[in-house]
């Protein structure tokens, strides 16, 4: 997909990661850069057997012509009939990795993650996202999606906006562990209680940060908390610790 990426494709499934040196205490691991791109940078057409990696990658300046997805897109239209998962015939696919990356959603990205159109068995953790109007995207029946141990910074919303149910979808979603930091003065976050989000959902240990410190909805799980906004220096020493 680019010069500096590495990409394998096996039984197991894809690979794309940055170039990686002997790391040491001071010396951190390289990313590889993805940038310049008139829509996605990484694009996922259909999960097929999964067991995907996408790790240790830069992208920044994609969807520059168009409005809609962000750095990373993918969705799952179809089931595939494949032995990764278990080793044996199934339609279920092996989960997906995308961790330890770095990702600037300028321009007009929606998110940094866009799991669209039925896209599921995805673990995004440990990723630095910054900017993007939204942060969780699980539609048009897509499941089974875990978001944890992330840091958004400077998004509107970081999980399930009033108003946009498209982002309140996915059945046996998680989005734990993760800091959002919000452009907003009391959003930036959905309900957790019971009846405002889909079936066997769940969102715990959440630091949300916004203008004011407090949120316009009410939250039933204590171990989400909300705060006022950090400063930006402290900010990116969430994001560089996210990603070490």
């Amino acid at each position: 997909m680019c010069r500096e990426c590495a990409t394998a494709s096996a039984s197991t499934g894809r690979l794309l990661r940055g170039a990686h040196a002997p790391p040491t205490a001071r010396t951190p691991r390289p990313l590889s850069r993805l940038d310049l791109r008139p829509r996605a940078g990484i694009n996922f057409n259909d999960g097929f057997g999964g067991g995907d990696v996408v790790e240790r990658n830069l992208l920044a300046n994609t969807v520059r012509e168009s409005g809609d997805h962000g750095p990373f897109n993918s969705w799952d239209r179809l089931p595939y009939i494949t032995t990764v998962r278990s080793g044996v015939p199934s339609v279920l696919p092996a989960w997906r990795h995308i961790r330890l990356n770095l990702m600037m959603s300028v321009y007009a990205s929606q998110e940094a993650i866009d799991t669209d159109d039925g896209s599921a068995y995805y673990k995004v953790y440990r990723n630095f996202f910054l900017y993007a109007a939204h942060g969780l995207k699980s539609d048009f029946n897509g499941h089974d999606t875990q978001a944890y141990e992330n840091v958004y910074a400077y998004v509107s919303d970081c999980w399930g906006p009033a108003g946009k149910m498209w982002l309140k979808t996915g059945a046996n979603n998680t989005f734990r562990d993760n800091a959002c930091i919000a452009n907003s003065d009391e959003g930036g976050f959905a309900s957790d209680c019971a009846g405002a989000t889909p079936v066997n959902l769940t969102i715990t240990r959440n630091r949300v940060f916004n203008r004011r410190g407090t949120l316009k909805v009410k939250l039933c799980d204590a171990s989400n908390t909300v705060k006022s906004l950090p400063e930006d220096s402290e900010v990116i020493a969430m994001g560089l610790e996210a990603i070490a």
